[in-house]
């Protein structure tokens, strides 16, 4: 029998970027399905003890763990410091861990991982370079800066959908680095078990309700929700709340979040709409699955996980008509579209929501999972 190749994923638990954590995790327990003597061994660098206990919930069975800090204490950046002034050089080195990692994911420029026989990088989307103005120059700059040493080196790189791939091609045409394409997709812990009734009480939701569970980032926008529900409540043709989870921060807009509720202050749009924050991700999974539907209004995307985790859970899913959801949607039959630069549009689709979940065509989301892990592993080969 064949030795179990070993990978290094690279993991952190970041609620600013949350869609980065899930990606690993699902990763990980797509690759639990694979039959036992496929399943690789895996290596999980982290940089906080909480992060191991994050992912040893997924009870993956060839798991072990290195550390990925390697910060300085003050004490030794001191005597570091007065070393290259007297013998110049340092004389406490950094020590990074032993491991047996033969491939890592997500590659990112590590020193410490640099040694690694094949490194295999993700870059999630490029929206920076057609939303520029959600970037600071410094930020624009950075990414473009990191994209072109991926380039130079070389390294393969793992897409999430063809339009980012096509997208990498298109910025950077002279790019000879090997490309794949692999459809994440989610894998949920159990949440069905929760009482949607206490759940409504938890967070006082009252009656029927349209779910939009996205980070509190710009490009996610928000605003054209918040413009039906107005224009809804102007034609006296609401009878449902919009629900919003995700982290409340833009780190390039930190008045956003406010400037939301503060528009629904203004417009007294109190009744119509709830902003939840960051919540229990079981609670938001069982607020989604018992939702009229899941709105994803975003601008832009790389693969979007509120449209995997709604296909998941089979539920009705209005989308912005972006290229990459249209890709996501394709095979997905419970689902519609709109421009989401146009708000008209989607007031037409809430207008005539029913009061009741629709019904859903059945669709075997678990075929996607595997596929996730076997087109995973392919890359890796």
């Amino acid at each position: 029998m064949a030795e179990k190749i070993t990978i290094g994923l690279v993991f952190a638990h970041n609620e600013n970027w949350i869609g980065g954590t899930y990606y690993i995790l699902n990763l990980i327990y797509a690759l639990k399905t694979l039959p036992t003597e496929q399943q690789p061994n895996l290596v999980v660098f982290v940089g906080k003890p909480q992060d191991a206990s994050i992912v040893c919930a997924t009870e993956y069975p060839h798991l072990s763990f290195k550390p990925l800090d390697f910060s300085y204490s003050l004490l030794t950046r001191v005597i570091n410091k007065i070393a290259r002034k007297l013998v110049k050089r340092n004389l406490i080195q950094k020590k990074y861990p032993t491991h047996t990692a033969q491939v890592i994911f997500p590659y990112d420029l590590q020193n410490a991982l640099s040694k690694v026989q094949k490194k295999i990088c993700w870059i999630p989307d490029f929206q920076e370079h057609y939303l520029h103005g959600f970037f600071s120059k410094e930020s624009l700059e950075a990414r473009k800066n990191h994209q072109l040493t991926l380039i130079k080196q070389q390294y393969p790189i793992i897409f999430s959908s063809e339009d980012v791939q096509q997208n990498f091609f298109e910025i950077y045409p002279y790019a000879q680095n090997p490309t794949h394409v692999v459809n994440f997709a989610t894998t949920h812990p159990p949440y069905k078990q929760l009482n949607i009734d206490d759940l409504r009480t938890k967070y006082a939701i009252k009656g029927s309700y349209v779910i939009a569970p996205n980070q509190f980032w710009k490009h996610k926008n928000h605003q054209i929700v918040l413009d039906s529900v107005l224009a809804l409540s102007q034609r006296q043709a609401i009878d449902f709340q919009i629900v919003f989870t995700g982290k409340e921060h833009d780190f390039r807009y930190p008045d956003y979040a406010d400037g939301l509720k503060k528009f629904v202050q203004e417009n007294q749009l109190q009744s119509y709409v709830k902003f939840l924050g960051f919540i229990d991700r079981q609670d938001q999974l069982q607020l989604m699955n018992h939702a009229l539907a899941v709105i994803q209004p975003s601008l832009f995307e790389g693969w979007s996980t509120v449209v995997e985790d709604a296909k998941a859970m089979n539920q009705f899913i209005i989308a912005s008509d972006i290229k990459v959801h249209q890709e996501q949607l394709q095979s997905y039959k419970n689902n519609v579209f709109f421009n989401p630069k146009n708000h008209i549009q989607l007031v037409d689709i809430l207008e005539n929501m029913p009061t009741k979940k629709l019904e859903i065509k059945a669709y075997d989301y678990q075929q996607n999972i595997k596929k996730f892990a076997l087109d995973f592993m392919k890359v890796i080969a």
